[in-house]
């Protein structure tokens, strides 16, 4: 019995995973069409301390917007009108998650890489340099990163 629930498990975990790289190319056209409207071409380039200040509003502002600054911000605050802090979820299992936790985790994942895509979107080559492009920088540490360096 064991086993057969077992098998069942990692049949549902491969459906999963071959469906999120199925999608992928879904995710990546989604992020490009945001690109294209021209939602971020009045933030102006990040180029160093002087400029870091409007940049920084604009991003807040498009952040806010598109309801990513909870991907930035560390802080739960019930006032913030720009949301709370979002954190990665964990799954109760880190060896065998559900699917509804690796659905939760793979949104949220999608959401982290739209709002670090925002974050850099308007960096100069020296300042894109700051930040790594591992998909383990989260959009709140390359937010950090700016900010510690410019702010």
């Amino acid at each position: 019995m064991m086993a057969v629930m077992r098998a069942e498990i990692e049949v549902n975990r491969l459906t999963v995973i071959r469906h999120r790289y199925d999608k992928s190319s879904f995710h990546r056209d989604l992020l490009l069409s945001f690109f294209d409207m021209g939602k971020l071409d009045h933030i102006p380039e990040l180029t160093g301390p002087d400029t870091y200040f409007v940049w920084k509003c604009e991003v807040t502002y498009a952040l806010g917007i598109e309801d990513q600054w909870c991907h930035v911000t560390d802080t739960v605050d019930p006032d913030d009108i720009l949301g709370n802090a979002s954190f990665k979820p964990i799954p109760a299992d880190p060896l065998l998650p559900t699917t509804a936790e690796m659905k939760a985790i793979h949104e949220w994942l999608l959401h982290n890489l739209k709002a670090k895509s925002i974050i850099t979107h308007c960096l100069s080559t020296s300042v894109q340099q700051l930040i790594l492009t591992n998909h383990q920088i989260i959009a709140r540490d390359a937010w950090r990163t700016l900010e510690n360096h410019f702010g």
